[in-house]
């Protein structure tokens, strides 16, 4: 397998309010850009192999498979259950943090483009 079940720790409980905001965003700028790098890969091994398939590398292998998964129509179900769906909800909390460049950086890198 490409991964072992590992665990890093981190401390960044030194880092200033402004020192953690900027690692945070430079770390999720960094994982947008390997998330595209992965998705065309993936369109990639799709487009060669649309019927599925594997393929062997030096360190890797890949295997292509078409999956099927049922999931109910949320919106066929409140329609058919009408405010009876209501009692079938749960409410999810969740907490989240959202990263976005400060204007003076967008506006930077709109120029180093």
């Amino acid at each position: 397998m490409a991964s072992k079940n590992t665990t890093t720790k981190f401390d960044f409980s030194q880092l200033s309010d402004a020192e953690l905001a900027d690692a945070l965003g430079a770390n999720k700028a960094a994982l947008d850009a390997l998330e595209a790098k992965d998705k065309a890969l993936k369109a990639e091994v799709k487009h060669r192999a649309p019927k599925g398939g594997s393929m062997l590398g030096a360190y890797f292998e890949i295997a292509a498979t078409e999956q099927i998964a049922g999931r109910p129509d949320v919106d066929k179900l409140k329609l058919h259950f009408g405010d009876k769906y209501a009692a079938f909800e749960k409410p999810v909390i969740s907490y989240v943090v959202r990263v976005k460049s400060a204007p003076d950086v967008a506006s930077m890198m709109s120029i180093a483009a």
